[in-house]
C-alpha cells in the first residue's frame, strides 16, 4: 500500500458512534471475558468511571487529546496515582481505536507525569521480619 493509499484509507474510516460510558462497559466486559484478575478489573472500574464522570454525555469520537490531558492534571492525587491512572485510560483509548469507536487514539503525545523515587531506606531487624 502507498502512503496516498494509507492518507486515504485513514481518512474514509468513519468512527462508529458510541458514547463514552456505554463504551467502557464493553471495554470492561472484554476484561473480564480476558480473565483478566479481579482486582485490576475492580480498579480500572473505578478509574474509568470517574473518566466517564468527569466527560458526561460525549461519544468516545469526540474525544481530544487536550480533554486527556485536563482529566489527567485534574483532581489531588500523587505523580504516582496520577501514572497509573492515565495508563488506564490509555489502554481504553487505544481498545476503542481497534474497535473503530475513534479516528485516532485521543492519547497520542499525553505525557504521564514524572515520578521521583527517592533513595531506598535501610530496613531495621524487625522490618525485616
Amino acid at each position: 500500500m502507498t502512503p496516498q493509499e494509507c492518507l486515504n484509507t485513514l481518512q474514509t474510516k468513519v468512527a462508529k458512534k458510541i458514547m463514552l460510558d456505554a463504551a467502557i462497559g464493553l471495554f470492561l466486559q472484554e476484561l473480564k471475558a480476558l480473565h483478566s484478575k479481579k482486582r485490576y478489573q475492580r480498579s480500572v472500574k473505578s478509574v474509568l468511571g470517574q473518566f466517564s464522570a468527569f466527560f458526561p454525555g460525549i461519544r468516545v469520537d469526540q474525544l481530544t487529546r487536550e480533554d486527556i490531558q485536563r482529566w489527567r492534571d485534574s483532581g489531588e492525587y500523587a505523580p504516582a496515582s496520577r501514572r497509573t491512572r492515565l495508563t488506564d485510560v490509555k489502554t481504553f483509548a487505544k481498545f476503542a481505536t481497534f474497535a473503530d469507536w475513534a479516528h485516532t487514539n485521543p492519547c497520542l503525545g499525553v505525557k504521564a507525569p514524572k515520578v521521583v523515587l527517592g533513595a531506598p531506606g535501610v530496613l531495621n531487624p524487625r522490618q525485616a521480619d
